[in-house]
């Protein structure tokens, strides 16, 4: 029989630091368990995970303490592939501080805190011997794009509360191997490179710091392209540092390493010491990496922009200068998990050597799991986000996806390795629209009408390095209209996958490329272009644009135009139905004619051509027939396919509750019915998760891009793939939606996507 679940304790409580900067306080089980409402267990990770990170480092920090180091700088890989821990010797005892097998680190009495920018773990004396001891993780927050410091500062507080003298040794390590993430499912024997680790001690007077480098390695003579090309393997990875800053003459500190299996090393630093009665005692350390090839210097105390007060252990002066107060909001609660969402955001943004631009990743299964950063139209619903809150990091997603555009004006759909951009097996048709719907967003938000002109070389570079943004919207509106085209109904194609990825996978695409047509997309364009149009109207008048009027007028009109083809065919195609179909497919087969679909229902709200008391109706349908007994949000929609060939009910593109529907419902319901639009809005915060589906960690503080709808014999939680057990992924769709909606919701009127 199987273990019974041991019963439910609360996970935590969310508080707020002394600059107002939110921070949740971990207090559910470890291992933990997750169960709904009925005490059935649930999928989830056993060990929950937060994030630290700045635009050159991503840290996975669990709750055990266990961390997980990400550079996506140059490809997505993991440093220590092999593990992490802690360990201090209390007298002849020796007491683990990290992991699930560690009794101080699971134990109930250890204090665990998740901040912005730091975590924190209290041991207190019952755990260790005797001993109180506190370990603080911070990161820095990035001051610009393209900028940050790749290094994890580490303050450990150590105190003896007893009356005898205590002789402590401290050590902590990172069991280092590098591997790229694209290669989780690959068998490490099966990996055509292998990345031999170097410990590389100190040079200079003091012992307490190590490097660890990482040699490429193949039999292949052609796996490694060229520095300077693209390659789907890395030939530089980072080299990894550990440094202790300047100790006390009476602590003896000294570096150590010892080869692992299968190309690891270990890299640690001992400190041994011994405190007085009631002394207290604090070692500071430094885990970082650099990139030698690029030639720059290894992270360093000296590097640190530290507050003036030496003795601090978090950087939260820096985060709390630079995360929004959110000062107009009513409610405290809501203003701390806005700013908690725009510390996620930014922990999750990542700088790219080989587009030199910043950019907001999906995360989640894409970055984190396949290793790819895949769909752009992600990246640019992200940035719809950071033009309200960090304008140039919205600014510099924006160049990434140009970056990757096409002289034809086609958006490639993922990079992978180093550089390498690609489509593979995608064609879809909708990456355009949302181009234009974030520039446009950008526009409006910014003013900054001179970004219009700015060069922004198309991929590959050396195609057209003096394309403007203009030049760059001009192509890939021609892309949209002649390449992606309509079809038999006058609707624009699918090609093989719109918004929806599930049409790729469970449809015989090439049996219907050529004719496949999206209501989604119909939907979308007259909102999309319409939105460019008009911004595009308000440039004209720019200095910057003196030069590019006429062509920015022929695309404002050219925009208009198409708009107005699509609106009339989707509203010719809905005709007197109550809802819209999804899209036509080949030999006569509909999707969704009986079946709703969320999708092309969302822009529908929006368009004028339909009467406002039709759109009411449309809503009143949705509400009911996809938002009936859904405590999250209104689900993809309302009878999941059964056949094999299909994701579980519920789950995914089949019925699941998406923050990449519900966010633009939102924006489209305020038009229609502010307080409704509030309402479905508080249903998609973390809030409002932890109270519906209080046994399940993710949802609480981040969640994936998708969650379990009431169609799932799983509701509340998330559809892991295999990989999550390895790296439970943090994805910046409930983050960004969640910013997005409420800066539409809180503009003096009401919005128009």
């Amino acid at each position: 029989m199987p273990s019974p679940i041991p019963p439910f304790r609360p996970l935590g409580h969310w508080s707020a630091d002394a600059h107002s900067l939110p921070a949740y306080h971990y207090t559910g089980d470890l291992p933990f368990h997750a169960v709904n409402a009925d005490g059935q267990a649930l999928p989830s990770p056993p060990d929950p995970v937060f994030l630290l990170g700045n635009y050159r480092l991503t840290a996975f920090v669990h709750a055990s303490g266990r961390l997980d180091l990400i550079t996506g700088e140059r490809a997505w890989g993991r440093l220590n592939r092999h593990g992490h821990g802690a360990s201090l010797r209390v007298g002849p005892t020796t007491h683990a501080l990290i992991g699930l097998e560690a009794p101080a680190a699971i134990s109930p009495a250890t204090s665990r805190s998740f901040g912005c920018g730091h975590a924190r773990f209290e041991y207190p004396p019952a755990t260790l011997g005797g001993l109180a001891c506190t370990r603080s993780l911070a990161v820095a927050p990035s001051p610009e794009v393209n900028r940050g410091v790749p290094a994890l500062y580490l303050t450990v507080r150590l105190h003896n509360p007893g009356g005898a003298p205590l002789a402590l040794d401290y050590r902590e390590w990172v069991d280092a191997g590098y591997e790229m993430l694209l290669e989780l499912r690959t068998p490490p024997e099966r990996r055509p490179a292998r990345y031999r680790p170097e410990f590389v001690p100190a040079t200079g007077p003091s012992p307490a710091s190590a490097s660890l480098r990482f040699h490429a390695e193949s039999s292949d003579p052609l796996l490694f392209a060229p520095e300077g090309e693209p390659s789907r393997h890395d030939a530089h990875p980072p080299t990894l540092h550990l440094a202790a800053d300047t100790l006390a003459p009476d602590i003896e500190a000294t570096a150590f390493g010892e080869s692992l299996p299968n190309d690891g090393h270990r890299l640690g630093l001992s400190f041994r010491l011994t405190l007085a009665p009631g002394e207290t005692r604090v070692l500071r350390l430094l885990l970082g990496w650099h990139f030698p090839h690029r030639h720059e210097p290894a992270p360093s105390f000296a590097t640190a922009p530290w507050a003036d007060d030496s003795t601090r252990e978090d950087f939260a002066p820096a985060w709390a200068a630079l995360l929004p107060d959110f000062a107009t909001l009513p409610a405290p609660p809501l203003r701390r998990e806005a700013r908690w969402h725009v510390h996620a955001l930014e922990a999750l943004a990542t700088y790219s050597e080989i587009y030199d631009e910043t950019f907001l990743p999906q995360g989640c299964v894409y970055d984190f799991v396949f290793g790819t950063n895949a769909a752009p139209r992600d990246n640019l619903q992200h940035a719809l986000a950071a033009c309200h809150h960090r304008p140039a990091l919205a600014r510099s997603t924006i160049r990434h996806v140009l970056r990757r555009t096409s002289l034809y004006g086609e958006i490639l759909y993922q990079d992978f390795g180093v550089g390498v951009t690609s489509n593979l097996l995608w064609k879809t048709s909708d990456q355009p629209l949302f181009l234009f719907l974030a520039i446009a967003e950008y526009l409006r938000v910014t003013r900054d009408h001179a970004f219009l002109a700015e060069r922004v070389p198309c991929w590959p570079a050396a195609a057209a390095p003096d394309s403007t943004v203009l030049d760059h919207l001009r192509r890939t509106f021609v892309y949209l209209r002649d390449e992606v085209g309509v079809g038999p109904h006058g609707l624009l194609r699918i090609l093989n996958s719109d918004w929806n990825d599930a049409i790729f996978h469970h449809e015989p695409i090439n049996h219907h490329y050529w004719t496949a047509e999206s209501h989604y997309n119909a939907s979308f364009a007259p909102v999309a272009l319409d939105a460019l149009a008009t911004a595009l109207r308000a440039a004209l008048a720019h200095p910057a644009l003196a030069a590019h009027v006429s062509a920015a007028t022929a695309l404002a009109e050219a925009c208009e135009r198409f708009a107005r083809s699509q609106e009339d065919a989707f509203v010719r195609d809905l005709g007197e139905r109550p809802f819209s179909r999804r899209a036509y497919l080949a030999d006569d087969k509909v999707l969704g004619d009986d079946t709703l679909y969320l999708e092309p229902q969302i822009h529908a709200l929006l368009l004028r051509s339909l009467p406002r008391e039709r759109r009411l109706a449309l809503w009143q349908l949705l509400r009911e027939r996809l938002g009936a007994g859904e405590p999250l949000g209104l689900r993809q929609l309302d009878r999941p396919d059964t056949s094999p060939r299909a994701w579980s009910p519920g789950a995914h593109e089949n019925g699941g509750v998406w923050y990449a529907l519900n966010g633009p419902l939102i924006i489209a319901l305020a038009e229609l019915d502010r307080e409704v639009a509030w309402d479905l809005f508080r249903r998609m915060s973390l809030a409002h998760h932890a109270r519906a589906c209080p046994g399940n960690w993710v949802g609480h503080w981040t969640a994936p891009d998708v969650i379990n709808s009431s169609l799932s014999a799983f509701p509340g939680a998330s559809s892991p793939h295999s990989p999550f057990k390895r790296l439970p992924a943090w994805c910046s769709h409930p983050h960004a939606w969640f910013l997005h909606a409420l800066a539409r919701l809180t503009e003096p009127t009401a919005p128009r996507a």
